[in-house]
């Protein structure tokens, strides 16, 4: 008998995923069973929802390759993703990201058509039920994928989303840190060592001696840069060198967030963590799910300077306009020393 959920959320990058946890709350709230989640290694989620009260279990799938070369892996991989649905025997799936690709799957494995259901962008069109999506047709515009994604599980349901996006962690929980995130997911999302290094001696005159260095392998020599500058000033982690699940420890003792926008923000909601974030090359979207009026969205002045990739609009971003985000979310949220 089928009585199992299926989420397929393997959109573009942690972030994405991440902003997903309201939809997932409120699908196991209506369907009153726990969710079998399809994602993507990179979001690790395995770690984030093992203990979650919604998610019954987390299932990766391999990346899309591109090219002639990817062909054959890429089938392959096709077939995995079937018969991964097949064995998790889902009564319902519900595909929160508008690729065709986890379309066929579903439609190739043993589940109904009637029971499956997307946002219907471009070719998943043809194949989701007029019932089960939220585009009319191949040549509607599309939207952010967060705000599709809602669209359709209200429609679903036919009531608005009753969750927010946070998550409680078995995990150590002592406010202590001051979180200044210098992962990136590229360049055009890179604020720069010499800013992160003011916006630390300026919080130190503010009264904060503890600093969590938040980065991935790939910027251990800004946070070695970092850290010894600092050395025998204050206390600072350094964390590129630790698994994500002792990230997200130190990141939930945080008191609040400042950083680039990467996945790592959108981590520090769901914590309920006060976040500045620093936008690059992406317009801020942060405010189509900040329920509870945690976030400072930080943007370029110039707007025009916005290039898909590249750090120009980024560049633009002075001291003093993260300086007064940071200001106003301390007085917010009355984080006094």
């Amino acid at each position: 008998m089928k009585n199992n959920i299926c989420i397929i959320a393997t959109g573009k990058g942690m972030g994405n995923f991440y902003s997903n946890i309201a939809y997932f709350k409120q699908i196991f709230n209506e369907e009153k069973t726990k969710l079998s989640i399809i994602t993507r290694e990179l979001t690790s989620a395995k770690d984030v929802l093992s203990n979650q009260y919604f998610c019954k279990e987390v299932f990766y799938v391999k990346e899309y390759k591109r090219g002639i070369k990817g062909i054959f892996e890429n089938l392959k991989s096709f077939m995995n993703i079937i018969n991964l649905i097949n064995q998790i025997n889902p009564k319902k799936i519900f595909i929160l990201h508008s690729s065709s690709r986890y379309t066929m799957a579903s439609f190739f494995s043993k589940t109904e058509h009637d029971n499956i259901y997307a946002p219907g962008y471009r070719s998943q069109n043809f194949l989701i039920k007029k019932k089960n999506k939220i585009f009319k047709s191949y040549f509607s515009k599309g939207m952010e994928p967060k705000l599709e994604n809602k669209l359709l599980v209200e429609k679903i349901y036919n009531k608005k989303i009753l969750f927010d996006n946070s998550i409680k962690l078995n995990l150590t929980h002592e406010k202590k840190y001051v979180c200044i995130t210098i992962a990136q997911s590229g360049i055009s999302r890179q604020w720069g060592k010499n800013n992160y290094i003011k916006i630390i001696e300026y919080l130190i005159t503010k009264g904060f001696k503890n600093f969590l260095i938040l980065s991935g392998p790939s910027q251990k020599n800004i946070e070695n840069e970092i850290y010894e500058y600092f050395e025998n000033q204050v206390n600072l982690v350094k964390t590129s060198h630790l698994k994500m699940l002792d990230c997200l420890n130190l990141l939930n003792n945080s008191i609040f967030y400042v950083g680039n926008d990467t996945g790592f923000p959108h981590l520090s909601i769901s914590l309920q963590i006060p976040t500045v974030v620093i936008h690059g090359d992406c317009v801020p979207h942060f405010h189509l799910y900040d329920e509870q009026n945690l976030i400072y969205s930080v943007d370029t002045l110039y707007p025009e300077v916005r290039k898909p990739g590249s750090d120009s609009a980024i560049k633009t971003i002075t001291f003093d306009q993260v300086k007064n985000s940071v200001d106003q979310l301390i007085a917010d949220h009355k984080l006094t020393l």
